[in-house]
């Protein structure tokens, strides 16, 4: 799939559109280098989606077979997690789930990710069923046109924010404070019970991709400094 994007990459002229899928190429390279392990699986429905495996501490990205501008739209947010705009409950709760979702999905998450996959093929992104129009082109992929997005039979909207869970109704990320997570989660009842001091990112009970990647390169540090030193050079024979 990833060579798909990378020939298709090729044969767009300079724009918007061969920018986005530049930006995707990088994405993917950053995901194949990063200390966080990936997974694809394969799914039979749509839309796809990102979760996170608790127990083998693995990202997956959930999506229909050989479907690339899906594959494209959830490794976008595989980098939005890199970058600590979404996080993972790694703590396992009495609800006995060990494969959680994301938190912290919010509306210019999904907008990047759309823009990602329109890149790639239109077609993927102005057929979908919506309330209010059909994007011809990049700058039709807006937060409207995101929240007349429903399901098949056109009735539920996917992406409106119900306050409690799933799509966030303000962006958050890991510098998000209380004030912040009470505006994208007003209706959550968890959310009042936060201290006055809580950052997101700084919750124990969280996958943060940054924190993680600060932790790793502190025990490299501390490893490099407890081996003993090597000499710059081996001593000649005698």
């Amino acid at each position: 799939m990833e060579k798909k994007v990378a020939k298709k990459e090729v044969r767009l002229k300079d724009g918007p559109e061969k920018a986005a899928l530049l930006n995707t190429l990088h994405n993917l390279d950053s995901l194949r280098q990063s200390i966080q392990r990936y997974g694809l699986t394969y799914i039979d429905s749509s839309p796809g989606f990102m979760s996170y495996d608790i127990p083998n501490d693995i990202v997956y990205f959930n999506i229909q077979r050989n479907d690339v501008a899906n594959f494209i739209h959830e490794t976008t947010h595989g980098a939005q997690f890199q970058r600590g705009e979404i996080v993972f409950r790694d703590t396992l709760t009495g609800d006995k789930k060990t494969i959680v979702d994301g938190l912290g999905d919010d509306l210019d998450n999904e907008l990047e990710a759309y823009c990602a996959q329109f890149a790639y093929d239109p077609s993927s992104v102005t057929d979908l069923p919506d309330k209010y129009s059909h994007p011809a082109s990049l700058d039709g992929i807006t937060a409207q046109w995101l929240l007349g997005l429903t399901n098949a039979d056109g009735y539920h909207q996917l992406y409106m924010p119900n306050g409690r869970e799933g799509i966030a109704a303000q962006p958050v990320n890991i510098y998000s404070t209380k004030k912040d997570m009470e505006a994208a989660y007003p209706l959550a009842p968890c959310i009042k019970r936060l201290g006055s001091d809580y950052v997101l990112g700084n919750d124990p009970r969280y996958l943060n991709y940054p924190a993680k990647l600060r932790r790793y390169r502190l025990l490299l540090s501390q490893t490099a400094r407890a081996l003993p030193a090597m000499p710059s050079s081996l001593p000649l024979p005698r």
